[in-house]
């Protein structure tokens, strides 16, 4: 900027246009093209590497109202949850997430909204219901029935119920987060995998990095090569490498009381799975 300022005032059109600015110029143009290309691609890898397990997490958006110093004020709180299904059903409509996620919902004539994303990459909404609870922080756990079923042939569900790990157990979790960068509502599915580090009562500690937006999304264990089961949702993190979760265990009763025609808990199973798996 320096160097502009400094520039003759009697600087020509003609002078401007000289062969080599023009390849400047060109040489600019290609760059930044290269770059838009670069990241294209480097999104696209990111996208197309995440585990076929992630494609049946989905957003919540939850009309929600605080008070403060005698103030009410509206805002939506945004959370994740994962859609679960009896073993092979032809559809879902059941989904698992936290209950602090609604912790300030109160209007119930304004609905809570569930997005995932189908085979294609296209935004299937739904309605959410809350069908039970853990009720507080302690019981981070909620189940949600949605106003209408979503195809299997749209969204695969997640088949598996794990219902708890163990210290040093390797977990995959998944949820969606706001862009940081970003002004307006654009999301983006956060994946990483961690180790179970601590059991403390009912909650499961780990190295996950979780953040704001991942809350009641899914925490996951690694069956064999093709499988991935639900292991619990995930509950705080403070962004770095401290996170919990409720294992499937503290809530699995209400489960099988409200998801009982959608998935089967029995201990039986048909498949090589770990000899705490259920499906």
């Amino acid at each position: 900027m320096e160097a502009i300022l400094k520039t003759p005032t009697n600087l020509s059109i003609k002078r401007i246009s000289k062969p080599h600015h023009t390849f400047t110029i060109f040489l600019f143009i290609l760059l930044a093209l290269y770059s838009i290309e670069t990241y294209s691609n480097n999104l696209n890898d990111k996208l197309t590497s995440l585990p076929s397990w992630t494609e049946s997490v989905g957003r919540l958006t939850i009309p929600s109202t605080k008070f403060e110093e005698g103030e009410q004020y509206s805002f939506r709180e945004t959370c994740s949850a994962s859609l679960i299904s009896k073993k092979a059903a032809t559809s879902s409509n059941f989904i698992l997430t936290a209950w602090h996620c609604f912790e300030n919902y109160f209007d119930i004539s304004r609905p809570i909204s569930f997005e995932i994303k189908d085979l294609q990459g296209n935004i299937i909404s739904r309605v959410a219901y809350r069908q039970s609870s853990g009720g507080g922080m302690h019981a981070d756990w909620a189940i949600l029935k949605l106003d209408k079923e979503v195809k299997r042939s749209k969204v695969k569900p997640l088949e598996y119920l794990i219902p708890d790990t163990s210290i040093g157990d390797s977990v995959f979790i998944a949820g969606y987060a706001k862009y940081k960068e970003s002004s307006e509502n654009q999301y983006d599915l956060n994946y990483s995998e961690c180790t179970v580090t601590a059991i403390v009562i009912d909650i499961r500690l780990t190295d996950c990095k979780a953040v704001k937006g991942n809350s009641g999304g899914a925490v996951a264990l690694k069956i064999d090569e093709n499988n991935f089961g639900l292991a619990g949702v995930i509950s705080e993190g403070n962004e770095e490498s401290i996170s919990s979760f409720v294992p499937i265990e503290i809530f699995h009763r209400e489960v099988q009381k409200y998801v009982y025609k959608r998935i089967n808990l029995s201990r039986e199973s048909t498949a090589t799975l770990p000899k705490n798996a259920r499906y």
